[in-house]
């Protein structure tokens, strides 16, 4: 079974902190919410922190963003991780 954490509202610093204790305890992957912070950014820190984990927006706001800006970003973070990260939108 795999099991994930969800956060948000971490600084990029903390975030890649986080994901490498996240690991070591042994989760499988981590959720990150736009709560106060984008959570593309705390996605791409915690790939380039750890990169094992498995990674998730959830759920990432879509609306104010252009789709090919979003679609662009996402791939990115997949590459960076990869290809163990979801979009969540």
């Amino acid at each position: 079974m795999q099991v994930d954490v969800m956060t948000g509202g971490r600084s990029l610093r903390s975030m890649q902190e986080f994901a490498r204790a996240t690991k070591a305890a042994g989760f499988s992957g981590l959720v990150l919410t736009e709560t106060g912070r984008t959570a593309y950014l705390a996605c791409a820190a915690s790939a380039l922190a750890e990169p094992e984990l498995d990674l998730a927006t959830g759920v990432a706001v879509a609306f104010p963003r252009s789709p090919m800006i979003t679609a662009s970003t996402a791939w990115e973070i997949a590459e960076a991780c990869g290809g163990r990260f979801r979009l969540g939108l």
